[in-house]
């Protein structure tokens, strides 16, 4: 492995993330010397020792060739594994005003999440995280709502309480693994009236 911290982490190779490095030990007999060394790998051809992949595509042979000054060829091959992996997938998250049991309404001070995930398992050493953040749209920090953390396939619906009916807000779901996260949003207006006065009593509004 030559992706540092990957083997200490996953102890196998991971599709699309390692990469291979390798050196080649050999010598000529009959007074010859090695002339060349070729290699091919990952669906590359490389001519260098100590040579290095590029990040690998999934699980294959590594083929050696090497030319000594007699022109004489031997070949060595070897297979390779690598688990497959994806980056962390979002299939679906939606968050809606609601009541207190999860009905829709938009006159509800809570909000209900709806989402499904998923994680490359990664022979069950890929570390997981799945998160609600949310705020009220004229502030800037975040709210943090920690979800179960336990399974690679994520799905959950989740109740948020004391959502001000008189705010628009922000929610986003974030998953994240070893590598890297994803994540979506959704803007959450205020509860809904026909009409609505300000606290100044100097403005108005229609359907919010």
């Amino acid at each position: 492995e030559a992706v540092e911290g990957l083997n200490e982490q996953f102890g196998f190779f991971i599709q699309s993330k390692s990469k291979i490095k390798g050196t080649i030990i050999a010598n000529g007999v009959y007074g010859s010397t090695i002339k060349s060394y070729s290699v091919s790998i990952n669906g590359q051809q490389l001519t260098s020792n100590p040579f290095i992949t590029d990040e690998l595509i999934g699980s294959g042979i590594c083929t050696v060739t090497i030319t000594d000054t007699r022109n004489k060829s031997t070949t060595i091959s070897k297979t390779y594994n690598c688990l497959d992996y994806f980056v962390p997938k979002i299939d679906f998250f939606d968050a809606n005003r609601c009541d207190s049991n999860g009905n829709l309404d938009d006159e509800g001070d809570n909000v209900i999440c709806e989402i499904n995930a998923s994680i490359s398992i990664a022979a069950y050493k890929n570390p997981k995280s799945y998160k609600i953040l949310y705020k009220k749209q004229n502030e800037d920090n975040y709210e943090e709502v920690i979800l179960d953390n336990s399974a690679y396939m994520f799905s959950t619906k989740k109740i948020i309480a004391n959502i001000d009916v008189d705010n628009e807000y922000e929610f986003k779901f974030i998953v994240s693994d070893y590598f890297s996260e994803n994540e979506k949003s959704k803007e959450i207006g205020t509860g809904f009236t026909l009409v609505n006065f300000n606290e100044t009593g100097r403005a108005i509004a229609f359907g919010k």
